[in-house]
């Protein structure tokens, strides 16, 4: 089942945002899932890539069933310019020393921001870095109001707790627009670029979206 009714911004706000930036840069793919962004900021030059998050076999299953057995060149990746490291966003005093991040020119953070519980400690931990950039992506409420919406999710972690077979559940938040951009602003960023796209579904019931959401990408710096 096909979710985007319409085609990714993604590449391009990469190309105009990302690839002018990260030649010879030392690059943290935070959350990285796929990883596909920290491989596109070693396509394009990066020194180095850090990819985080909290299970390696997405970011593995995607190189071999995405970009090798469908002809995607990743001559790029070297034994020595990337490593996959352990850190969950949702226990950043558990995973903080797992990682440093005084060694990093560019944090690219996308599509865990709206699952988090901890928003304002991720924005402070990452404003603490090092880095002089962060390509930010989200879903998100589409208004500057101050916003967030809750639910439960599954706590998907090395340290989640297990009962009777089913994973446990915890409240995570989902903050509008002007609650993102808030945050990293008030941490001593500027919003370089911002580009969004309305967040629209096919395939599911009419009420399974909602359609003041966006998909909002931007480019903070400092």
């Amino acid at each position: 089942m096909t979710l985007w009714q319409q085609p990714s911004n993604r590449l391009e706000f990469l190309e105009k945002n990302l690839k002018p930036i990260v030649s010879g840069a030392r690059v943290v793919d935070f959350c990285c899932g796929t990883g596909m962004n920290g491989l596109y900021a070693l396509e394009h030059g990066a020194k180095h890539v850090t990819f985080t998050d909290v299970r390696p076999e997405t970011f593995t299953d995607w190189i071999d069933t995405h970009a090798v057995t469908q002809g995607f060149n990743v001559d790029y990746i070297k034994s020595n310019n990337y490593v996959w490291k352990f850190f969950d966003a949702n226990e950043l005093q558990k995973s903080q020393q797992l990682i440093d991040l005084q060694n990093f020119d560019i944090i690219i953070y996308h599509g865990h921001f709206y699952h988090a519980r901890n928003h304002f400690d991720i924005v402070k931990m990452l404003s603490n870095s090092s880095a002089k950039h962060i390509i930010f992506e989200t879903k998100a409420i589409n208004n500057e109001d101050l916003m967030m919406k809750w639910h439960l999710e599954p706590i998907d972690s090395k340290w989640a707790t297990w009962s009777d077979g089913q994973q446990s559940q915890m409240p995570t938040g989902q903050p509008s627009w002007g609650v993102c951009r808030m945050l990293f602003e008030y941490h001593g960023w500027k919003t370089s670029a911002i580009k969004q796209q309305t967040w629209k579904y096919s395939g599911l019931p009419a009420d399974a979206s909602d359609p003041n959401m966006i998909q909002a990408r931007a480019h903070f710096s400092r």
